[in-house]
């Protein structure tokens, strides 16, 4: 369990930074890809079922819809 929180949240913080147009590495072409390897990580509970309420499951979840806004918002047809 340890090792895919690891895994999951490496995603997540690589996506983050693809994200972030003031970093070298944005590429508004990935944002389709990126907004579907958020979905996945979206419907994930990092903590098990056992946990799904407590905080850090509930920031994993805005942390993941947050980032997805934000593929919604930079996408160049969703103006």
């Amino acid at each position: 369990m340890q090792l895919a929180h690891y895994r999951a949240a490496h995603r997540l913080h690589d996506i983050a930074q693809q994200l972030d147009p003031g970093r070298g590495g944005y590429d508004p072409g990935r944002l389709r890809p990126l907004a579907e390897e958020l979905q996945e990580l979206e419907k994930w509970d990092p903590y098990g079922e056992d946990h799904s309420y407590t905080e850090d499951s509930r920031r994993w979840h805005r942390i993941v819809r947050e980032l997805l806004t934000r593929t919604r918002s930079t996408r160049p047809d969703s103006t």
